[in-house]
């Protein structure tokens, strides 16, 4: 056990919304000594941790609540959706998933909105590449908008902890086809 008694180290800020739409601040500092754990005090690392995954893959999902200005949908809507796509996937469901406030812009109105929203995580431990897990998640959050009835779902790619990509899910433009001439 490594210990230090040279730093009050600030670790953070949290912002807490309560039911009555209050706004609470937190600022946490360290009061005391700081203290590191080896795993190796005492146990095994097998018998403290087990490596499930090597990837480091992570997606997070955000979603809203609201169709317009009614909120229509829950989380447990959101949750049966993310069951049925991922054992459709043959995939496991597991997942996090934080209420939440969102706020954005409408595209047409340039009004700020605010909406109940969720934020859906997934963990990537059974060894897919960034191309399937990639193609997974877009289908997980496609799924969700159409499901939700969204305009826009944002997804975002990690690896590592470290955001790599940031996709906006949305309808495809339909193609226009061209007009072939008539066969000879």
């Amino acid at each position: 056990m490594a210990t230090s008694d040279r730093y009050n180290v600030f670790t953070g800020d949290a912002h807490f919304e309560c039911d009555d739409g209050r706004i609470l601040h937190y600022r946490f500092r360290n009061q005391g000594t700081l203290t590191a754990h080896d795993i190796g005090a005492g146990m095994k690392a097998d018998e403290a941790a087990r490596r499930i995954g090597g990837g480091g893959l992570a997606a997070r999902i955000f979603v809203g609540l609201n169709v317009g200005k009614i909120e229509k949908w829950t989380k447990q809507d959101a949750i049966d959706v993310v069951v049925h796509v991922r054992k459709k996937q043959k995939a496991l469901p597991d997942a996090s998933i934080m209420s939440q406030t969102g706020l954005y812009t409408d595209s047409e109105t340039g009004a700020l909105i605010q909406e109940p929203s969720l934020q859906i995580i997934v963990l990537e431990t059974s060894g897919k590449t960034k191309k399937v897990f990639l193609r997974e998640m877009t289908e997980l959050a496609d799924a969700l908008r159409k499901e939700l009835e969204q305009q826009v779902v944002i997804l975002e790619l990690q690896l590592s902890g470290v955001v790599t990509d940031v996709y906006e899910v949305k309808p495809a433009k339909k193609r226009k086809r061209k007009k072939r001439g008539k066969a000879r």
